[in-house]
């Protein structure tokens, strides 16, 4: 495992070697560990938005951080939910109109209409000579 590893890093220094000399674009290399998430980040507001989280934190008896994280993970959910409400709505329309094809396919089987198939009699030609 360790010699292929080595001859990757051979491979790779002699590709970038060549890469420089030629004058290509060598690409930076990308880190390929998972994003870490520290739980924080700044958030600007108008003065107005924040004096009224504010109030409303203390109101609830809560930090200004509590607040708005609840208030943030109920929306998420929120806006879960409406993507689940949507996908059953659709699905109920889907099998409503199977219903209703289904209902027109009885009645036009039930009271289905013939046409009569020849509605005028063709003139029969005579040719005289």
């Amino acid at each position: 495992l360790e010699e292929a590893y080595n001859m990757i890093k051979d491979a790779m220094a002699a590709w970038l070697e060549v890469a420089i000399e030629e004058g290509e674009k060598v690409p930076l290399p990308q880190v390929l560990e998972e994003e870490k998430y520290s739980g924080r980040i700044l958030l600007r507001l108008p003065k107005s938005l924040h004096r009224k989280l504010i109030e409303n934190a203390k109101e609830e008896g809560v930090s200004l951080n509590q607040y708005i994280v609840y208030l943030i993970s109920e929306r998420n959910k929120e806006n879960k939910l409406n993507q689940i409400l949507s996908h059953i709505r659709r699905e109920f329309a889907n099998v409503r109109m199977d219903e209703l094809n289904v209902e027109a396919d009885y009645l036009i089987g039930r009271y289905k209409v013939s046409f009569p198939k020849k509605i005028f009699k063709k003139p029969e030609l005579k040719w005289s000579h």
